[in-house]
């Protein structure tokens, strides 16, 4: 932003009025965003209570040193690893499975492409509490289905079934993400490329593999690091459908940081374990970039 107002004075007046159109935009995305993480790192240095009498005073890094020392905040962090690596992975492959189908003209496609959209098109606590309900052990429509089919009823958020039902979920909420955005990327590539390399023999394997996906390789990278920074802070969805539990299955980084803040009220160790989570995403975005940026250059 300080860069932007610096240089608007050597600028044309062409360039000074396009700025000009941004700098709101970018203030008011540095108030919202910016002013607020510095605050929270700020929070973080300190041992910082709501509850009791004693007051605010500077610590360092030993918020940060306690929390990763702490078994929840360890035990969250794998629980978060699991739910983030498979419900990732099976959702960039099955989204890739579904859009090279959807990529195909036949009758019926646009139709389905949107049908196929829809789950992502819910808000994500009103899935939750409607999975709920599906997965109720006493009077839910899945264990219904079983019962009729001769199966037995089954605790869906048992503390061994919790967090692979959670991944399933998330898995069928965002799959549309991957579809609709490998689709459009699968869509952008040049029809005389693919063409030319059936007048030389290539086959649907080597086509997809030697020309498709490296085309399309930026776009995957980007559905890839969106979905694993949502992933990770995904909040709404673990919350409204277990809270974390049973016991601790399902306590992913997201609710262990709520619990601090809003149960326990240690503001200091919560912002420690949201600026663990950020460092965390910065990492794995910053891998994604490497690995694209590598495979560009071969």
């Amino acid at each position: 932003m300080w860069r932007i107002i610096s240089e608007m004075g050597t600028l044309e007046k062409k360039d000074k009025y396009a700025y000009k159109l941004i700098a709101p935009g970018v203030m008011i995305l540095f108030l919202v965003l910016i002013v607020p993480l510095l605050f929270s790192l700020y929070i973080s240095l300190f041992k910082w209570s709501l509850i009791g009498t004693e007051a605010k005073h500077f610590i360092g890094l030993k918020n940060f040193i306690k929390v990763l020392m702490d078994s929840e905040v360890l035990h969250s962090l794998k629980v978060t690893g699991i739910y983030v690596g498979f419900s990732v992975v099976i959702q960039f492959i099955l989204g890739l499975g579904i859009a090279l189908v959807l990529n195909r003209p036949f009758k019926g496609c646009n139709t389905i492409r949107v049908i196929s959209l829809i789950p992502m098109m819910i808000s994500p606590t009103v899935i939750a509490l409607i999975w709920r309900v599906i997965l109720h052990s006493e009077n839910g429509v899945l264990n219904y289905v079983l019962i009729l089919l001769g199966f037995e009823p089954k605790v869906w958020l048992a503390s061994r079934l919790a967090l692979p039902v959670l991944i399933c979920i998330e898995i069928w909420i965002f799959t549309p993400f991957f579809i609709l955005m490998i689709l459009a990327g699968l869509q952008s590539v040049p029809q005389e490329i693919i063409e030319a390399s059936l007048v030389d023999g290539a086959n649907w394997w080597q086509r997809l593999t030697k020309i498709t996906l490296p085309m399309i390789r930026p776009v995957i990278m980007v559905a890839l690091i969106f979905r694993t920074m949502f992933a990770l802070r995904n909040f709404p969805l673990p919350w409204v459908l277990t809270a974390g539990g049973p016991g601790n299955a399902t306590n992913v980084v997201a609710i262990e940081l709520y619990k601090r803040a809003f149960r326990y009220y240690t503001l200091g160790e919560a912002s420690s374990v949201s600026w663990i989570l950020v460092i965390i995403t910065a990492i794995i975005s910053v891998i994604y970039i490497k690995i694209m940026a590598r495979e560009s250059v071969l």
